[in-house]
């Protein structure tokens, strides 16, 4: 039996979640890779190198987020500056700045990894590394 989108619409609008949005960002040991949202608003993906991807807003073309690839390299080199990770959580900021020289030499780029690090510390999102399931985004 096909589903009636009038009635699919009508189930998300009397379903729709009752708390606000929370920017978040978790981290997939599987992929190696961090997460980070700021807003929930429908997005589309735009790969900046290869080891950021950013989401922007499909209404607006804003960034909303974004997903770092090798999660893992970026902390051992932090650790190589003496910058600690306690019990198993990281500000997501901190992950930014290993990453600067991939964004130096294209300057569109260099400015959305500029707002991904002013949304990372203004939000104050933390990670977490100790092999727990990662919390939901909501």
């Amino acid at each position: 039996m096909a589903i009636d989108s009038t009635d699919l619409k009508k189930h998300f609008e009397e379903n729709a979640p009752q708390s606000d949005f929370v920017p978040c960002a978790h981290y997939d040991s599987d992929s190696d890779a961090v997460t980070f949202y700021f807003s929930n608003e429908p997005d589309y993906r735009k790969r900046l190198n290869t080891r950021v991807t950013i989401y922007l807003s499909d209404a607006t073309h804003e960034l909303v987020g974004c997903r770092i690839k090798g999660v893992r390299r970026v902390l051992e080199d932090i650790g190589w500056f003496d910058v600690s990770i306690k019990h198993g959580r990281a500000r997501l900021d901190i992950l930014f700045l290993p990453l600067h020289e991939a964004f130096a030499d294209d300057e569109d780029a260099r400015q959305f990894y500029r707002k991904l690090g002013d949304m990372a510390r203004r939000f104050q999102v933390e990670i977490e590394f100790d092999g727990a399931e990662p919390a939901a985004c909501g």
